[in-house]
């Protein structure tokens, strides 16, 4: 199975104290893992944004430890470069206008990589529009194929 991963399934993963089981299974089972370059970037800034909400300064353990599991995640995450094969794919699938920009940025990565797998690609995203966006585009959705519920 090759996974697609957005930044909320990573953040979600690193920022609870306990992960889902079937988050937890889903990274596990995962043949590959990929994602565009925007996850690390991202990422960081999330991991930041949440450290800040909760008065977390830089050198506190809470937020190291959370960088340290932030970079052992990503350094099993085959990352995209965003160049001009995702632009042209966000030309050509107008549709991906129906989420925020990062995230057709995402959608079209997930796109110009699925035709190239021997099999099928998921995303795994608890964004719901992003979830909306590639369902329509045919691409398979964590959980099951169908749109999660849940928004971190």
């Amino acid at each position: 199975m090759v996974c697609y991963y957005d930044t909320s399934f990573l953040l979600t993963a690193v920022l609870e104290q306990s992960p889902p089981q079937a988050m937890v299974q889903l990274w596990n089972d995962a043949d590959e893992r990929v994602s565009s370059f925007l996850l690390r970037l991202e990422s960081v800034v999330g991991l930041t944004r949440a450290a800040l909400r909760q008065g977390v300064e830089p050198a506190d353990r809470w937020f190291t430890d959370r960088q340290e599991l932030l970079d052992e995640y990503l350094s099993s995450v085959h990352l995209v470069s965003v160049d001009e094969a995702i632009e042209r794919v966000l030309r050509q699938e107008t549709g991906l206008a129906h989420c925020r920009s990062l995230d057709a940025i995402h959608l079209a990565t997930a796109l110009y990589v699925a035709p190239n797998l021997d099999v099928p690609l998921t995303v795994c995203t608890f964004d719901q529009r992003m979830a909306s966006v590639a369902v329509a585009h045919g691409l398979a959705v964590w959980p099951d194929g169908q749109i999660p519920n849940k928004a971190p």
